[in-house]
């Protein structure tokens, strides 16, 4: 029997009221991510991204669509059953620590706080080896401001990894670091999983992070595009989702001239799109070189 997937989203839709217009953030998005399973989601400003990670961390709920993390199906969820999933379950690191922390306690007490407000007992003891992991025990009496970038940043990470959770989300973890410190943190975070088997959905616009990861997902105008493994082994792998909609490339459509009417065939195994006029577009003439937050405003509904 095939276990599920740790998170699995169907059809995710959220559509917000802005200024008396609604703006459509995410558009029928489908997404699994495997237990233990490092995952960069990456995309232009205004894709979804953000709104994806709310929707995870239990923060908006979509207005259509399922989303499960673990046994819980977050969109079923009371308003107390889904305060009772943020404290246990998730913890999120934002791109500005200053949202994770508070500037009047020193290192030590924020992460002691976060471990008290889960009713647990030894909180100094604990926040003092949270502080150790991350590389901050000689920092524990320093308040946030005395902090380097990179050190705030690691105490914002101790004090998402009190509850324990088994998913992290980062929000642009490293957009305020230096390439020294981003690499610092995405060891870090690399180790946590090694050891605890943490599952990490990163977003971010920084190709060094988005490497770090197990795999790239490229999410445009609200659905996933395409993915593709961070290592660079296999394909590129453009996403159909469940309403059978898949996104070109600007170099697939640039292929199919001026006509945006085709025909579909399956040969030998392969799925062709054949214009009305013209060779077909197929896995050998596509461009593989082509970044996947590159599509094309367009798309083919299969």
């Amino acid at each position: 029997m095939t276990a599920k997937p740790f998170i699995e989203c169907r059809q995710l839709v959220k559509i917000f009221k802005v200024a008396g217009s609604e703006v459509m953030a995410l558009q029928g998005l489908d997404l699994t991510v495997e237990k233990g399973e490092i995952v960069a989601v990456v995309g232009a400003s205004g894709s979804g991204k953000s709104t994806l990670m709310g929707v995870l961390a239990g923060l908006v709920r979509p207005t259509g669509g399922t989303v499960r993390v673990a046994d819980r199906e977050l969109t079923t969820e009371s308003s107390a059953a889904l305060e009772s999933y943020r404290r246990e379950m998730v913890g999120v690191v934002w791109h500005d620590p200053a949202q994770s922390v508070l500037p009047y306690l020193d290192a030590r007490a924020n992460v002691a706080l976060a471990l008290e407000l889960q009713g647990r007992g030894g909180a100094r003891t604990r926040a003092d080896e949270l502080l150790e992991s991350v590389g901050l025990g000689h920092r524990a009496r320093r308040r946030p401001k005395h902090l380097s970038g990179g050190e705030a940043q690691r105490l914002a990470l101790a004090v998402a990894l009190a509850p324990e959770p088994t998913l992290l989300l980062a929000d642009e973890p490293t957009g305020a670091l230096d390439r020294a410190t981003t690499r610092e943190l995405l060891t870090l975070l690399r180790t946590l999983t090694t050891e605890t088997g943490l599952t990490q959905v990163v977003v971010t616009h920084d190709d060094e992070v988005a490497d770090f990861a197990d795999r790239v997902v490229a999410i445009r105008d609200g659905r996933v595009q395409a993915e593709r493994r961070a290592d660079g082994s296999g394909d590129e792998l453009s996403v159909i989702d469940n309403l059978g909609r898949l996104q070109l490339t600007d170099a697939q459509l640039a292929s199919l001239g001026d006509s945006r009417r085709v025909t579909v065939h399956h040969r030998d195994g392969l799925l062709e799109l054949v214009p009305e006029s013209g060779p077909a577009v197929t896995e050998s003439n596509r461009d593989p070189s082509t970044p996947a937050d590159q599509a094309a405003d367009g798309e083919m509904d299969r």
